[in-house]
Formats: structure tokens, C-alpha cells, sequence
């Protein structure tokens, strides 16, 4: 269409002259530019913020004490709740392994392979 140094008003009786086609092109074209302006005013303003930090003798964390660092989840403790006599082993969550099955297929309660 133009180029990126050439400007001109588009107005709404010019757009309701176009092809639908070309509607939907420009409306693609559009949501780009504007994301792409978004993401470069983003950049700008990090770099901004991280250069006047730096000039001023201040790290990012010392400003803001880490906030919106995202710090791994602990992950939960496997708690066994079944034991059967050979030390297999299962937290009574999730499918049933195949030995609980075979074990309450044969008539096994599983009570009684339940820990306290």
C-alpha cells in the first residue's frame, strides 16, 4: 500500500470504497503496527528505566526488591498411602498402578495395604 515514510488519511467513505479483501488485509496490517509499536515503546522504556537505574547506582532488585521475578514452586512431598509386601509403593493419586489393580482384582482390600 504506502510506505512507511509516506502518511496519508484514510477516511471512513475510502474504507467503505474498499474490497472486503482489503479490508481484512488492512486490519491485519493494522494489529500488527500496533503490536510491533507496543513491543518497541515496551523496549524503550525498560532500556530507559534499566540505563537511568545504572546511572543512578541502583540494580532492578534493590528498586523493587524482586517483584515480578517468578521463583520455582516447591514441589510437594510424594506422600506413600499404600505399601504392599514387596515395597511397591503408591500416594493414591493418579491411575492405579498395575500391581494395586492385579492386587484388588485377585480379592485385595485395600485397606489393608493402606499405611496409617
Amino acid at each position: 500500500m504506502n510506505t512507511k515514510t509516506e502518511k496519508t488519511t484514510i477516511t471512513l467513505d475510502d474504507l467503505l470504497k474498499m474490497p472486503r479483501r482489503e479490508l481484512l488485509q488492512l486490519e491485519k496490517d493494522v494489529a500488527e503496527a500496533v503490536k510491533q509499536t507496543s513491543v518497541t515503546a515496551r523496549n524503550a522504556t525498560k532500556e530507559a528505566i534499566l540505563a537511568l537505574a545504572a546511572e543512578s547506582g541502583f540494580g532492578l532488585a534493590e528498586l523493587f526488591g524482586g517483584v515480578g521475578t517468578k521463583l520455582p514452586k516447591p514441589k510437594a512431598e510424594k506422600v506413600v498411602r499404600y505399601r504392599d509386601d514387596k515395597g511397591n509403593e503408591w500416594t493414591g493419586r493418579g491411575k492405579r498402578p498395575g500391581w494395586v489393580t492385579a492386587f484388588v482384582d485377585a480379592g485385595g482390600d485395600l485397606e489393608t495395604i493402606k499405611l496409617a
